[in-house]
């Protein structure tokens, strides 16, 4: 920037790091490297965008652009990047005419940008109506209104936005503020500020803590090595009022949290005891809860309690109970706080009935319970983003909640996981580094969780299997981490033996299908246990309950697979007709084809070829164009395939699944220009995070053309690449079946063992 005097129309960015301050005074080695990050990423992505840096100032900046486009553009940019490393950042933009002079900017849309940048929460980018105006036919962006807000030396209230999309934050305490006279300041802003925020804090992926199987009995003798298992149930609210109900939560969860830092004993958690109160009471008679404690989960002695309020102070009380014999083991000391402090009473409760815990097993025990509890907004974020049905909202909490409390680490890996799921694995890899490189003192469950998604990225099927597995050591009679690691058994090491284990290590005679649904979804991989061992008639049943429960968007493939093993054509028939006439979770097009693949796969080609010419009298504007060529191939109508299948990759470029099926029939009608082209096309869809997609669907082609050796070479190299069992792939793909027995395929799917 030269010294010359000028005006120009500019988009203005101003950006600085939330409670700056307060962190140099809390640590200035964090507060240093957080300014470093700051400004390297602002130097970057604003020389990325055409932007330029006008000043650094202490842990801000201001920068300009010669578009609004790109002004936001880089906005999202740096966000992402901020929220990924746990920098609380703040940026505003406003958009107008900016006075230069002696290397700075000056004028009204400069300090307009300021105050908006000053209105904003960590996470988030907000800016103006000017702003708004200039990017709203821009694609990608999503605009999200906040209201009109009066800012002092602004004449008219302005209209503010929010920019949307994975990882921003939506500022949503601001609703109150709009249309108001008000004063924007630094100052953090509290939705609830009567209110007690506090939650429960669990690890990544809803593993409920716990640990080991256990068949001892209460009261009995015991091994030194051998463990006591205690229940930890909900602290009964009694004060009356429904805002404790939340520090009642708590005050077990944090018990149940310092047993398992501290490996002093065994746990069955309050949730897990609430989910199978609801799963499995409800469908049988009514039952003590500490008679089924103990004979459901060996459970010896059980930790209870309530909290009341006395005289203007908060008061914990808790006891010790045998399971067996329902009597009092010892009754602890009471625990008084102020209601607005709850925590300091819940973390004293913690050292109570630890001490007591630690003393049954070693008296002279010293416990040091170093781990301290998050804070209070960052963990009522959490809370929302567990119990947000929208992927959106359950990103913008979980990054809230990091913006709120860097120190927290369950809602860091809890985005690594949603980055996973949602196929940023490059994002996912990106947190992963960012979490381990600042836990230098993690535990061994936050050690165990690291390395699982370290292997996941991987794609290390056997250590997936591994770290998972010791999360169910930990957490025996959790239904959401028996699942889990049933999937890992199945799918990531295909070990049916293990998988048979796993899920009859929780009977599921009892359970209520139709009020829960982890029960319908590992009863639905037990169909497809059961299938693969042969079962067929087990795996029916299964399907059948589900059928009766609720389960119906889990059953069309695999009970499909069962009739067609059996070529049963009355069932199939009967199953098509109920599944689309009762629900809209499958078009007769999705039913008619997927029978169509099971006969290829069986090697009945006459009803493979019926039932896929049935699919094409069922093709709706919304059907794929590479299934209608697949149809068609099924159906006997090559050429017809071959003209679907290239306007399906001419409309989709990156559809493996389309470039397979083309490349096999090329090589089966010897068109070799069209063949080398599509392959060429496969391999250079080669990257990081591919888990052998290229060299699965690169079998499948060769497998369509009959060529057995390729096929099979490209399948155990999809393999070692962390491909995984889909329950549709490998041993129970048609394109298969002529070539590879199910043996061999399957012998290739037990590479990991």
């Amino acid at each position: 920037m030269t010294d010359q005097t000028h005006r120009k129309l500019c988009a203005v960015l101003f950006a600085d790091i939330a409670g700056y301050t307060a962190q140099m005074q809390k640590d200035e080695t964090v507060a240093r490297a957080q300014i470093t990050r700051f400004r390297q990423e602002i130097d970057t992505k604003v020389n990325a965008q055409g932007g330029e840096i006008i000043n650094f100032y202490g842990d801000g900046c201001v920068c300009i652009f010669e578009s609004s486009v790109n002004a936001v553009t880089c906005a999202q940019k740096l966000q992402e990047s901020f929220v990924a490393t746990a920098i609380p950042v703040r940026i505003g933009i406003h958009s107008g005419d900016v006075y230069f002079e002696a290397s700075n900017v000056y004028g009204d849309s400069v300090n307009i940008a300021a105050r908006i940048e000053s209105l904003a929460t960590p996470g988030s980018v907000l800016f103006s109506e000017r702003v708004r105006h200039d990017i709203k036919n821009q694609s990608g962006l999503e605009i999200v209104p906040l209201g009109r807000f009066d800012f002092k030396n602004v004449e008219e209230p302005l209209e503010i936005f929010a920019l949307g999309g994975r990882g921003l934050v939506i500022p949503e305490d601001l609703a109150g503020a709009a249309t108001g006279s008000m004063q924007p300041t630094r100052t953090g802003r509290s939705s609830w500020p009567n209110r007690i925020l506090i939650g429960v804090s669990l690890l990544a992926v809803a593993l409920i803590l716990g640990r080991g199987i256990f068949n001892s009995m209460a009261g009995e003798a015991r091994a030194d090595d051998e463990r006591s298992v205690f229940a930890i149930l909900d602290f009964e609210n009694s004060t009356g009022d429904p805002q404790f109900d939340i520090v009642s939560e708590m005050a077990a969860n944090r018990i149940v949290h310092g047993i398992t830092q501290n490996d002093i004993a065994s746990v069955v958690t309050n949730e897990a005891v609430d989910m199978y109160k609801n799963v499995m009471l409800s469908a049988s008679r009514p039952m003590d809860e500490l008679d089924w404690l103990h004979a459901e989960m060996s459970v010896d002695q059980a930790v209870r309690g309530s909290i009341y309020l006395d005289n203007g102070e908060l008061i914990f009380e808790s006891i010790i109970v045998d399971a067996r014999t329902k009597e009092i083991v010892k009754g602890l000391p009471e625990v008084r706080c102020s209601p607005a402090e709850p925590l300091q009473g819940i973390e004293e409760l913690r050292q109570v009935v630890l001490g007591a815990l630690a003393a049954r097993k070693d008296e002279a025990l010293n416990l040091s319970l170093e781990t301290q509890p998050p804070k209070f907004e960052a963990y009522r974020q959490l809370l929302l983003a567990k119990a947000a049905d929208d992927p959106e909202r359950e990103l913008q909490h979980l990054v809230q909640s990091i913006i709120l409390d860097s120190n927290y680490f369950e809602p860091k890996v809890l985005l690594i996981a949603y980055y996973y799921n949602q196929g940023d694995f490059a994002q996912a890899d990106s947190m992963l580094a960012s979490i381990s490189e600042g836990l230098s003192d993690a535990d061994i469950r936050q050690k165990n969780l690291l390395n699982f998604y370290e292997a996941l990225l991987a794609g290390k099927n056997n250590l997936i299997y591994r770290f998972m597995h010791r999360e169910l050591e930990y957490a025996p009679f959790d239904l959401l981490t028996n699942r889990t690691v049933l999937i890992a058994a199945l799918e990531f090491i295909y070990d049916l033996d293990r998988a048979r284990e796993i899920y009859h290590a929780i009977p599921d005679h009892n359970m209520d299908f139709a009020s829960c649904s982890e029960c319908r979804i590992r009863l639905y991989l037990k169909m497809y246990m059961e299938l693969e061992l042969g079962n067929r008639q087990k795996a029916i049943r299964a399907g059948q309950i589900l059928l009766k429960n609720n389960g119906e968007r889990w059953v069309g493939r695999l009970l499909t697979r069962a009739y067609v093993e059996l070529d049963s054509t009355q069932a199939i028939e009967k199953l098509i007709s109920r599944l689309t006439t009762t629900t809209d979770l499958y078009t007769p097009f999705d039913l008619l084809i997927a029978t169509a693949r099971e006969y290829a796969s069986v090697g009945n080609l006459e009803k493979s070829r019926t039932y896929a010419a049935r699919a094409l009298t069922q093709v709706t504007p919304e059907t794929e164009l590479w299934r209608q060529g697949e149809a068609r191939y099924l159906s006997g109508d090559i050429h017809g395939a071959v003209s679907q299948l290239e306007a399906a990759v001419h409309e989709d470029p990156e559809n493996l699944g389309a470039w397979a099926l083309l490349a096999g029939l090329a090589l089966l009608n010897n068109d070799t220009d069209q063949a080398n082209t599509c392959i060429a096309t496969m391999e250079s869809m080669r990257g990081p995070y591919q888990y052998g997609d290229v060299d699965y669907s690169l079998a499948q082609a060769y497998g369509l053309a009959g060529d057995r050796e390729k096929a099979v070479s490209h399948l155990k190299a999809s393999i070692a690449q962390g491909q995984r069992n889909g329950f549709f792939q490998f041993q129970n793909d048609y394109i298969f079946h002529p070539l590879i027995s199910k043996e061999e395929l399957r012998e290739i799917m037990k590479y990991w063992l």
